[in-house]
């Protein structure tokens, strides 16, 4: 059952970038499988997933993160606990390097499901994670790319689904812009039917409840591929706009679809076969 999906964000990624983000994702693909095949949780293997994402500055999170207007960087951050119906979010978090291991740390040491802003900075260091100036944490790309975000979704051999997602933010918003990132139902969602993360543009993705949507469309029996497509045709259709999505069933299957320019991604099934985006 150990399978395991990762995207790097759906945007005008620029064709010259495609390789180096696909191949960024096969190694994310990689580092979560690995914890899966050593017995590791469907959450943990998201998490791990995602740390090497947020860890590549190719991708708009941690490390890669965008500045806002007043020159600071805030991150979003959602991990989603399938088994448990629960979830952890940071939101316009600033000072840290991987945003999606504060967002675990809630869903585990708090009664709370989000913490933001200032707060969410300040649990995390209470905490124990390190200080992380914002030139540490801004990204090589340029110029940047919009609406890109990094996700993972996975199952694992008691078929426990989890999905996590993390972001940067859009380039140049407004200081304590919140997005679809951190929002479960919209940036992801799990339970014991599917896992789901999203991305694109944040504000159709909020309006349309984006990945509550394909949940609801998973359950009344549409299969993966058609539920995405017919979702991101919808969202743009209705509110103008794109993006795409990773997602896995019950059964294990996973799907990825994107209507931007382009969407890293990268998967491995239950038989260790690799898929995906490889940069070739």
């Amino acid at each position: 059952m150990a399978t395991i999906i990762v995207h790097g964000g759906a945007g005008a990624w620029p064709e010259s970038r495609w390789a180096q983000a696909g191949e960024g994702c096969v190694m994310a693909a990689q580092a979560g499988h690995s914890v899966l095949l050593q017995s590791g949780s469907a959450l943990d293997a998201v998490e791990q997933a995602v740390v090497l994402l947020e860890d590549d500055p190719i991708f708009n999170a941690g490390r890669g993160s965008h500045f806002n207007k007043a020159g600071q960087i805030e991150m979003d951050a959602l991990i989603c606990d399938g088994a448990e119906l629960n979830f952890g979010a940071v939101t316009a978090i600033r000072h840290v390097a991987n945003p999606i291991n504060v967002a675990r740390m809630v869903l585990e040491l708090t009664e709370h499901c989000m913490l933001a802003g200032h707060g969410a900075t300040t649990f995390a260091h209470a905490s124990g994670v390190p200080f992380c100036r914002d030139d540490e944490l801004y990204g090589m790309r340029l110029p940047p790319v919009p609406g890109d975000t990094v996700g993972a979704v996975a199952m694992d051999d008691e078929g426990r689904i989890a999905s996590a997602t993390s972001t940067g933010g859009t380039p140049d918003k407004h200081p304590g812009r919140v997005g679809d990132s951190p929002l479960i139902g919209c940036g992801g969602f799990a339970d014991e039917v599917c896992g789901i993360s999203a991305t694109g543009d944040g504000e159709a993705l909020m309006r349309m409840t984006f990945s509550s949507v394909v949940a609801e469309a998973l359950r009344s029996g549409e299969p993966m591929d058609e539920a995405l497509e017919a979702v991101l045709a919808s969202m743009k259709d209705r509110v103008g706009g794109e993006g795409g999505a990773i997602a896995i069933d019950q059964s294990g299957k996973f799907a990825a679809c994107w209507n931007t320019a382009f969407m890293p991604w990268a998967a491995i099934d239950a038989d260790g076969q690799l898929t995906g985006y490889a940069g070739h």
